[in-house]
């Protein structure tokens, strides 16, 4: 599959029609960033889905030149946006279909700007996405290989994208994904660009607890259960033994975290995440789990903590609450 954008929730004193409308602008800055490798043919505005078969319904269309600069389209666009129903907005999805051109190939795909909740948590906040009809090999693959693409690229990618400031939007994530992503199967990726170390570490315990969940290891599970992950996360992260630990399993994977601008996870092989993925469970995450206390333990805990009078069980600052 292809590149998949994660925004972070719009912050400050704007409407709803606002927030909706900052990720559609926000999807004209990532076309901008490809401009001259994306040519189009149409834009589609949809309602629910983008094929009529999962019930998706074409709000409009509006056919497009190859020479079609992103800026002109996405302010027609917006224009289009601003006077949609507050529904059909809040379901929209942008689709903008045409040709990649790069390295000497031509591939049809899309650009395609979800606000649609159903479609988002599919296909994130922006997918941009191509056909390459060949085995083994997705549309990650066509944009991370490319001579004139790759790393330097992908660096000035993402810098693009950080700085933009012209909307309440901003980027969270960006992933280079065999599918559509989804946190459970980090170990599919193919690089990955995030705020923190810690929002990969928590897509690596996501991934084991499903792991766990799926194949009913009920008895490891029990051993994470109590805890936030999100304070299991920070107590890693922070941990000088893991950070040794983690580096020495993204070096053995062929992994490259570049701290430029957050921190971009790079892989060398196709099955560099699935490495470190499968090396840090053995080495952090089934440790982790069978080390912290077993979920029998919270309830002598509660009791010992309201025996002695000491603050609230549901204290939201106590690590031991079943929450993921």
């Amino acid at each position: 599959m292809g590149v998949y954008i994660k925004l972070n929730p719009e912050q400050g004193p704007v409407t709803v029609r606002d927030r909706y409308r900052a990720r559609i602008a926000f999807g004209g800055q990532v076309w901008a960033a490809f401009e001259g490798y994306f040519y189009p043919s149409s834009a589609e505005i949809w309602k629910y889905a983008t094929l009529k078969e999962l019930d998706g319904t074409r709000l409009k269309s509006l056919p497009l030149e190859p020479a079609s600069r992103s800026a002109d389209i996405m302010t027609a666009i917006d224009g289009l946006a601003k006077n949609m129903t507050l529904e059909d907005l809040l379901y929209s999805i942008v689709l903008v279909k045409g040709i990649w051109h790069i390295n000497q190939r031509s591939i049809v795909g899309h650009i395609s700007i979800n606000n649609a909740p159903e479609w988002r948590k599919m296909y994130s906040d922006i997918e941009v996405d191509g056909e390459t009809h060949v085995q083994g090999e997705d549309f990650s693959d066509v944009v991370l290989n490319a001579p004139d693409m790759g790393e330097p690229w992908v660096n000035g990618f993402i810098k693009k994208l950080s700085e933009y400031r012209d909307t309440p939007a901003r980027l969270s994530a960006i992933y280079f994904f065999d599918g559509p992503v989804t946190k459970a199967e980090i170990f599919n990726a193919k690089a990955v660009f995030y705020q923190s170390t810690h929002d990969y570490v928590t897509d690596l315990l996501t991934s084991y607890r499903t792991e766990l969940t799926d194949n009913k290891e009920s008895n490891l599970l029990s051993g994470l259960s109590p805890y936030k992950q999100s304070f299991l996360v920070s107590a890693l992260v922070k941990n000088d033994r893991f950070q040794k630990q983690f580096a020495v399993d993204l070096k053995q994977s062929q992994i490259t975290p570049i701290q430029e601008h957050s921190v971009l996870f790079l892989g060398q092989n196709k099955d560099s995440f699935r490495k470190a993925y499968e090396l840090l469970k053995k080495s952090v995450f089934e440790k982790m789990a069978k080390g912290l206390p077993k979920a029998e333990r919270l309830e002598m805990d509660v009791d010992n903590a309201m025996g002695a009078g000491q603050r609230n069980i549901d204290d939201s600052d106590d690590p031991r609450v079943n929450a993921p």
